[in-house]
C-alpha cells in the first residue's frame, strides 16, 4: 500500500490566534492518495459553554504528548470529529456566529427537515441541548397540532395561490412552490428524532397528496403549483402502511 500524503487546511472562519484546541475533520482522496485534515482552531471554553459532551470530555485528564490516542499540531491538542465537514461547520457557526444562516429557520419551508437534519444529528450527538430544542421547536411550528392553527396555514396557502405576489410571513426570496409544506421529509425526521407531535398533521397532509405528484417534479413545473406534492421516495413501507390504514378509517 502506498503511503498517504497528509495535508492540513485551516477552516478560515475558525482560525483564532488565541485558540487552545483543534477539532478536525479528515477527508480522504483515494485518487491522489492524499488525506486532508480540515482544522478548526477554537476554544475549549466556547465548546464547553454550548455542549455538555465537550465539557465532560475536557474534564478527563489528557494523556501525555505523543500518546497514540491524541495528536499535537502547532502546539495544540487535536481531536478528530467523525462527522461530516458541513455539519461540524454548521454546528460551530451556531456557537461563534449565532446570526448565521445555519441557525436562521424561516417558517413554512419544505426543505427545513432536509436542510437541518445534519445539524440536528450533531447537536443531539454532542448534547448541544439548546440548539437541539430550537430546531425541534421550529419543525413543530410548521406542523400545527390544533385545527384552528391548521386552518390558518391553509388560508395562507389559498391566499398565495390567488395572489402569488402578496407579502407573506416568511422568506420572500423563496419561490412560491418552495413554501408549501412537504410531508414526507417531515415524517422521516419525526421518526428519526422522535418528534411524534408532527406526525398527525404530516400524515393528514400526505393523505390528500396524489401519489403521482412528486415534489421535485412539481418544482420543475411538471405539475401545477397548486398541487400538493411529496417526496414519495422517502416514505418507508411501514409509513405507507400507516397511511393506507389511516385512509380507511
Amino acid at each position: 500500500m502506498e503511503n498517504l500524503t497528509v495535508a492540513y487546511k485551516n477552516v478560515e472562519s475558525f482560525c483564532f490566534d488565541d485558540a487552545n484546541i483543534i477539532l478536525y475533520v479528515q477527508q480522504d482522496n483515494p485518487e491522489d492518495h492524499t488525506v486532508v485534515n480540515h482544522l478548526f482552531r477554537i476554544h475549549k471554553a466556547i465548546l464547553s459553554l454550548h455542549s455538555s459532551a465537550f465539557g465532560s470530555m475536557f474534564l478527563v485528564p489528557i494523556p501525555p504528548v505523543g500518546s497514540h490516542s491524541h495528536q499535537i499540531h502547532d502546539g495544540l491538542l487535536m481531536f478528530r470529529m467523525f462527522d461530516e465537514l458541513k455539519d461540524v461547520t454548521d454546528l460551530l457557526q451556531t456557537f461563534y456566529y449565532p446570526y448565521s444562516s445555519a441557525i436562521i429557520i424561516p417558517p413554512h419551508v419544505p426543505d427545513t427537515p432536509i436542510r437541518l437534519r445534519g445539524l440536528l444529528h450533531i447537536a443531539q450527538k454532542y448534547q448541544v441541548n439548546e440548539l437541539y430544542k430550537h430546531i425541534v421547536t421550529s419543525i413543530k411550528a410548521d406542523w400545527p397540532q390544533t385545527l384552528p392553527r391548521w386552518d390558518f396555514l391553509e388560508a395562507i396557502d389559498e391566499q398565495r395561490m390567488i395572489e402569488p405576489k402578496t407579502t407573506l410571513p416568511w422568506d420572500p426570496e423563496l419561490e412560491d412552490e418552495q413554501k408549501m409544506l412537504e410531508p414526507a421529509a417531515a415524517i422521516h425526521i419525526a421518526r428519526e428524532f422522535n418528534i411524534p407531535e408532527i406526525l398527525p398533521a404530516a400524515f393528514y397532509h400526505l393523505s390528500r397528496t396524489k401519489i403521482s405528484c412528486d415534489y421535485d417534479e412539481v418544482r420543475q413545473n411538471l405539475y401545477p403549483k397548486s398541487e400538493h406534492a411529496a417526496r414519495w421516495d422517502m416514505i418507508t413501507r411501514e409509513d405507507m402502511t400507516c397511511l393506507m390504514r389511516g385512509k380507511r378509517k
